[in-house]
């Protein structure tokens, strides 16, 4: 997939119908600047209450990854808020690289062009 600069951003829904909350993202990403972002949610949960005239993202809970030129973090949003769990340390600048994220069990574990960059525990 590639973003080009300034375009809209694109959404796709995975893992909608599988039955568990395991899950493995695997994507060629292309960045379309030094600036540019992408990011790939994992383990999105229905909101507790389904409130008919809010966006369901601000009151929905999920992890997210966040890819840059330079680094990677993972983030919890919860009800609106989120929190930065982990980020790595700096990586070699590419513009276009592997991404992998695999959520077993309680493990979330994050990796560009086969290299682990980031490990967390799910305890939620």
């Amino acid at each position: 997939m590639i973003q080009r600069v300034n375009a809209e951003p694109e959404a796709a829904i995975i893992n909608e119908t599988v039955g568990s909350s395991d899950m493995r993202v695997e994507l060629e990403i292309e960045l379309g600047s030094a600036t540019s972002t992408f990011g790939v949610v994992l383990r999105a949960r229905e909101p507790r209450t389904w409130y008919e005239a809010v966006d369901q993202i601000k009151v929905n809970e999920f992890f997210y990854v966040l890819f840059s030129e330079s680094s990677v973090a993972l983030y919890f949003h919860e009800s609106g808020k989120e929190d930065l769990l982990i980020k790595s340390a700096d990586i070699p600048a590419k513009r276009s690289f592997q991404a992998q994220a695999t959520v077993a069990g309680d493990q979330i574990r994050v990796y560009r062009d086969g290299q682990e960059v980031l490990a967390a525990v799910d305890t939620t």
